[in-house]
């Protein structure tokens, strides 16, 4: 069975009109095949939330072998 880890991301980087200095980030990942989504503020919440989305795949895959 292939597994798939497809995620369409969109960073989105932004100054606040008080203070040019500061700048924030608003990433959007979309999990293409699950269809799951979700919004943090950095890469390192991204990366979280990607290895979590592989988990579960992983995790659902071998609750159907043990039920075969």
């Amino acid at each position: 069975m292939i597994t798939r880890k497809s995620f369409f991301i969109r960073w989105l980087l932004y100054r606040n009109e008080e203070d040019r200095q500061v700048e924030k980030s608003v990433i959007d990942i979309e999990h293409i095949q699950s269809g799951g989504r979700q919004r943090v503020s950095s890469l390192e919440e991204a990366s979280r939330w990607m290895q979590e989305i592989e988990a579960d795949g992983n995790e659902k895959k071998i609750e159907e072998i043990n039920e075969s």
